[in-house]
């Protein structure tokens, strides 16, 4: 099964904007992005281009009292 949406960070310090939300840049620590239907295709093509890669995305751990 394909996968709906990935965890993007810029690559080489890039400013990566999304046309989807105002031409606002992504974070440099990245966020939670479509790859399917019409957003998913264009970033789908900033990953071919390297402009994003995909990463898991950190997780904070709850410390147990």
């Amino acid at each position: 099964m394909r996968q709906l949406t990935a965890f993007l960070v810029p690559q080489f310090d890039l400013i990566v904007r999304n046309p989807f939300e105002e031409m606002v840049p992504i974070p440099k620590t990245g966020a939670e992005l479509p790859l399917v239907g019409k957003e998913g295709r264009y970033w789908r093509r900033r990953i071919k281009e390297g402009s994003v890669k995909i990463i898991e995305p950190k997780t904070t751990k709850r410390k147990k009292n």
